[in-house]
Formats: C-alpha cells, sequence, structure tokens
C-alpha cells in the first residue's frame, strides 16, 4: 500500500470568475424596509461670525515685530473666512492694516540701519564722529 492509496481525494473549491473590466462592481442595496441613512452633517457649520477668532489672533500677533508676518497671513484667511457668508470682520481687516504698517516700519529700521552698520565695521568699535554723525561701535557695557 503506496501513500497515494490511502489519502483521501481533495475537492478543489471552485475558483471564482475574474471580474468583467466592464461590469461595475455591485452595491449591496439595504433590505426592503430598512430606514435609510441620515444625511451627514456639513463638515464646517456655518456661523454669523466665522473667521472671527483668526481675526482676533491676527490682530493681536500684528503687535509683535516679527509675529506680524504670521499675523498677516491669518488677517487675509480671516477675511476671505468672513467674506463668503457675506459677514465684515473688522477684526481681520484692522488685523491686516496694523500687520502691514508693522511690516513696513520693521522693513524701513533695516534699510535705514544697514548703512550705520556698514561704517561701524569699517571704523571698529569706540566713539567715532564723522562729520556731524556720532557713532558708537561696538558693546557700550563697561
Amino acid at each position: 500500500m503506496t501513500l497515494e492509496d490511502t489519502a483521501e481525494p481533495v475537492s478543489a473549491a471552485p475558483v471564482p470568475a475574474a471580474p468583467d473590466a466592464l461590469t461595475p462592481p455591485t452595491v449591496p442595496t439595504p433590505p426592503t424596509g430598512a430606514p435609510a441613512a441620515a444625511p451627514s452633517p456639513p463638515l464646517i457649520p456655518f456661523t454669523k461670525d466665522r473667521g472671527k477668532v483668526l481675526g482676533i489672533v491676527g490682530l493681536v500677533l500684528a503687535f509683535c515685530g516679527p509675529g506680524a508676518v504670521v499675523g498677516l497671513v491669518l488677517s487675509i484667511v480671516a477675511l476671505v473666512q468672513s467674506r463668503n457668508p457675506k459677514w465684515h470682520n473688522g477684526f481681520a481687516l484692522a488685523g491686516v492694516i496694523v500687520s502691514s504698517i508693522v511690516l513696513l516700519v520693521v522693513a524701513a529700521i533695516i534699510v535705514a540701519a544697514i548703512p550705520a552698520m556698514q561704517t561701524c565695521a569699517e571704523l571698529g568699535d569706540g566713539v567715532h564722529v564723522v562729520g556731524d554723525v556720532t557713532y558708537t561701535c561696538g558693546s557700550t557695557a563697561s
């Protein structure tokens, strides 16, 4: 007697046919009489003062020097959000205006300080009088 004689025959499960590329997949339908699914709520609920919090945060950051860049971005986003429902967002508008002014002032200070820094680099540490202008270069701590 061989191993092949004692083995029971193995029944092969039927292989499902490959789906046809042209037929759409079937979606199971609920049984008749079953309640339909409720519609999903909107992702962002509509509120009258949409973008108000971002506008306030943008306005506060507008007074924080380097934070004025972030304040400007947040204020613009708040303006865009509040423009959709046609609601006037004064905080966002004020944030855009104040951030823009602060950034312009900071840029003007940097541009005005560059020549003074170049002059100090040429003159070295100490107090120097060039023409009618007094330059104090280096650390002033004693």
